[in-house]
């Protein structure tokens, strides 16, 4: 059975004000929404079900709250997918003759000889 994680409550006032905000980003908002469900006596189990999520990433970031406060609410550097390779400068494959001034151009034939 997976341990039973709580987060302190330690800085409250700034976690509940990150958890309601609108313009805080996305990641700091939700993991903070898991704190504050924390605190009303919810389970892990419980706040993944409601934040649809994964158990194990709630008692993650309870944990790393735990530990490191309200700097622990943000996305550690190099977490998530990684960024596109860039793509390949064009270059063109073929170039095109280049036209003399010397040489006319051919005429062209306007009716059908045969």
């Amino acid at each position: 059975m997976p341990k039973q994680v709580k987060a302190r409550a330690a800085q409250e006032p700034q976690v509940r004000k990150l958890a309601g905000s609108h313009h805080a980003p996305a990641n700091w908002k939700f993991h903070a929404q898991m704190v504050q469900l924390s605190w009303s006596g919810k389970t892990p189990n419980e706040i993944a079900a409601e934040l649809k999520c994964h158990p194990q990433t709630v008692r993650i970031h309870l944990k790393r709250f735990n530990g490191e406060g309200i700097a622990g609410l943000g996305m550690r550097p190099g977490s998530g997918l990684l960024p596109l390779p860039k793509p390949l400068p064009l270059t063109p494959r073929f170039r095109l003759p280049r036209l003399s001034r010397q040489t006319k151009p051919r005429p062209r034939r306007t009716r059908w000889i045969g």
